[in-house]
């Protein structure tokens, strides 16, 4: 198996038909919109392909057969960001990473720079693989039909109670009731965009891992996930502290009534300390191992000296590894979309649903515990500032409309201010306005 570099300026079927079967091809940059990429990426005469991924900042996935030649591709966006990079710069970039992390991780030999998902998890699985055997395939199942990512909430305009579509499946929606939230003014005296510096690599230590107990006993667990009826506080008036995981959207936090959601433990800790009713009815109870510890803090050491040496392009390329990596862990397929060439000369396309895998690298109980985690420090940031100066959040990120005056200690998971806006502004009324100050502000907007 052999590794080739090639410009966008080639046509990919020519770049293809360099390559041999079981070969990987990376394209380099500069690269077009998401939907011009993968309508370049189906372009291939002669090729079957199956594309999994293809965004705008150039990152793609994609796999190509031919008769009996099976081609993997994918970019150097995947890898160092949407930064145009030549397929010299490309090949010296992987080849110098490849020597850092086997330095990092006390290895020697060949390794495997598929994706940084595939490089991250083989550096796990030397290290602590065969400690941490997968959980029962169903609750795999069960934990990956219940838990949410990241949370992305418009929090300065009213909204209802935020709770949308028909629920998690568990039990009806909640009665929608009148949000106890002001309307708010039409102006901002000011916009804080605020981060957590490599949140979800933050969030690996002392993860919950199996034998797992499934029970219906009512206390609650230290490590693990619970079904629990939520029921709000009458006179709550902060922001919503769990989730509720509809089935297509991402999840939602009701700040009102009623409702019955899976959680993780910690989130449901932090809500019953707040007055919340948590009401337990079920239970997954696991115990606190260690299976991501070394793996993460490892990496967060190559990253850091990356950043110390100036080098952004080395220090993306490891980012890359640790996210993709807990992505992966989840153990879900992602949608793709085939395109099949017959032999008349016209083009079929097929959308296929994602679909779950399994295998010895699947835990979703640990990438379920991270986003939990990622989520509760959200939570918790949001309850520790003036409501009144809450615009929003998304994921890792928190929006203000002035500065918390936080302490910035350089510590991974803590937050720090990535750019502001001067006001008096336009009240954001979408997340796409909320998005739009956030790019402003990033991009030293003043």
């Amino acid at each position: 198996m052999s590794a080739h570099f090639a410009p966008l300026s080639t046509p990919l079927a020519e770049s293809l038909s360099a390559c041999q079967h079981g070969d990987r091809l990376m394209l380099c940059g500069p690269y077009p919109p998401a939907s011009e990429f993968k309508a370049w990426l189906s372009d291939a005469p002669g090729w079957d392909v199956k594309i999994s991924k293809a965004r705008s900042s150039g990152v793609c996935e994609a796999t190509y057969t031919r008769d009996t030649t099976r081609v993997r591709v994918t970019s150097a966006a995947s890898w160092f960001g949407d930064e145009p990079m030549s397929p010299e710069a490309a090949r010296r970039r992987l080849s110098q990473l490849a020597g850092t992390l086997n330095a990092a991780f006390r290895r020697e030999g060949r390794l495997p720079l598929v994706t940084p998902a595939v490089t991250g998890l083989t550096l796990w699985r030397e290290t602590a693989g065969e400690q941490y055997p997968p959980l029962p395939e169903a609750i795999q199942t069960l934990i990956r039909a219940t838990c949410g990512q990241g949370r992305e909430e418009l929090l300065w305009t009213r909204q209802g109670s935020g709770v949308r579509g028909q629920g998690s499946g568990l039990s009806p929606a909640p009665t929608l009731t009148p949000d106890p939230w002001p309307l708010t003014p039409d102006l901002i005296p000011g916009f804080v965009y605020l981060d957590m510096r490599l949140a979800y690599a933050s969030f690996c230590e002392n993860l919950p891992c199996g034998p797992v107990v499934h029970d219906a006993e009512p206390a609650m667990p230290w490590h693990g996930r619970v079904r629990a009826v939520v029921t709000v506080p009458r006179d709550w008036t902060g922001p919503g502290l769990l989730p509720l995981k509809t089935p297509f959207l991402s999840p939602c936090f009701p700040r009102r009534g009623q409702f019955e959601s899976w959680l993780d433990a910690r989130e449901a800790r932090l809500a019953a300390a707040q007055g919340w009713g948590v009401d337990v009815r079920e239970r997954l109870v696991m115990t606190e191992g260690r299976p991501l510890n070394t793996w993460s803090r490892r990496l967060i050491r190559v990253m850091a000296d990356y950043e110390s040496r100036g080098d952004a392009a080395g220090a993306r390329a490891v980012r890359a590894i640790l996210l993709q990596s807990i992505g992966d862990l989840h153990g879900r397929g992602r949608a793709a979309l085939r395109v099949f060439r017959h032999a008349d000369g016209t083009r079929e396309e097929k959308a296929f649903a994602p679909w779950s895998r399994g295998g010895p690298l699947s835990h979703p109980e640990w990438s379920a515990a991270i986003w939990a985690r990622c989520r509760y420090r959200l939570a918790k940031a949001l309850l520790s500032v003036p409501r009144e100066t809450l615009l929003g959040c998304c994921v890792d990120a928190l929006y203000l409309t002035a500065d918390p005056g936080w302490a910035e200690t350089g510590k991974v998971g803590e937050f720090r201010v990535k750019g502001r806006l001067s006001g008096p502004l336009p009240a954001p009324r979408t997340l796409s306005d909320l998005h739009r100050l956030a790019d402003e502000a990033r991009d030293g907007g003043g």
